[in-house]
């Protein structure tokens, strides 16, 4: 089994993001943004709750629960993700989540009729998961140091034994984090 690869082409940024921008319904529309903006995963995005959005900090914290390595993971908002998130917090409803939705889990949870007219409109084939990989990639590109990398994905290594001892405050991720969301827009 190979990996996959997919990203969205830098060519093809402008495109998503105009695509995303387009979709009538806006959790949907922002669920996308976030994914890209922040390169988390699919479920940990699904999950996210007002609780895990903190709006003085201006971090999102993934629940360990939630983490595909089971730990609390704590990233900081870029400025375009923190307005569009204070956006849907000041228009929520009485809904927990972030991405709320109308079914028995309450919040967004399938993709089958929206991916589809994202990838029709963006001229973009892709699937969710290469939006994480489009968010590293970028990272990469600005050559960004691997343990911020790493803190940025939220992966372990366990036989390095330089992780404990590294520790990427929370505004040096933020600068990288800015870093690498003004590269969609270069």
């Amino acid at each position: 089994m190979h990996p996959r690869t997919g990203v969205i082409p830098e060519y093809k940024l402008a495109d998503f993001y105009k695509a995303a921008m387009s979709m009538e319904n806006p959790a949907v529309r922002d669920y996308f943004l976030l994914l890209l903006f922040t390169g988390v995963r699919k479920c940990e995005g699904t999950n996210l709750r007002w609780s895990d959005i903190d709006f003085q900090a201006k971090t999102l914290t993934i629940r360990r629960e939630q983490a595909k390595n089971h730990r609390d993971h704590v990233l900081p908002l870029p400025s375009f993700l923190f307005d569009l998130l204070k956006q849907r917090y000041d228009m929520r409803s009485s809904s927990p989540w972030v991405f709320p939705g109308k079914n028995d889990k309450g919040h967004i949870t399938c993709f089958r009729f929206w991916l589809p007219k994202l990838r029709d409109r963006s001229g973009c084939k892709f699937m969710i998961h290469d939006l994480r990989r489009t968010f590293l990639s970028a990272a990469e590109r600005l050559e960004l140091p691997y343990y911020v990398l790493k803190r940025l994905a939220n992966q372990t290594v366990s036989s390095d034994t330089l992780v404990p001892y590294i520790v990427v405050s929370m505004e040096r991720l933020r600068l990288h984090m800015e870093r690498i969301v003004s590269t969609y827009w270069a």
